[in-house]
């Protein structure tokens, strides 16, 4: 694909190159991957471990993702499509009720295509 990773769009309409988990898995920076390992301890209540702190992007390889078990991700896996607006559903019940911020993101992916809108992100 020209212009970007595959990888690095996400199904919600994030640009995982821009991701706080994806860089700090990325360029290995432990002090980052420690700081969101506590900031997601504190979120959730649930102890994670920097070195759980692994991405890929949302389209790699499920055991380096993050997100793996993020409910839009898997729906868009389950449904065949790279993100979101490619779906005959989208927007759904689903996305709405859980009010996706990244609406519009999804929107100029859609209106630009998913080439156009990564060449656009890695520029950033």
């Amino acid at each position: 694909m020209s212009g970007g990773d595959i990888k690095l769009v996400g199904a919600c309409g994030i640009y995982c190159g821009s991701c706080d988990v994806y860089v700090a898995h990325r360029t290995d920076d432990l002090e980052k991957k420690a700081k969101i390992a506590e900031d997601i301890s504190k979120q959730f209540g649930k102890e994670i471990k920097p070195e759980q702190i692994i991405c890929d992007g949302c389209n790699g390889e499920d055991s380096l993702c993050w997100g793996k078990n993020c409910l839009v991700r898997v729906c868009v896996k389950e449904k065949g499509v790279t993100a979101c607006f490619e779906c005959n559903e989208y927007p759904c019940k689903k996305l709405k009720e859980l009010g996706w911020a990244k609406l519009n993101e999804l929107e100029e992916m859609k209106r630009l295509g998913i080439s156009q809108w990564l060449a656009a992100k890695s520029k950033t």
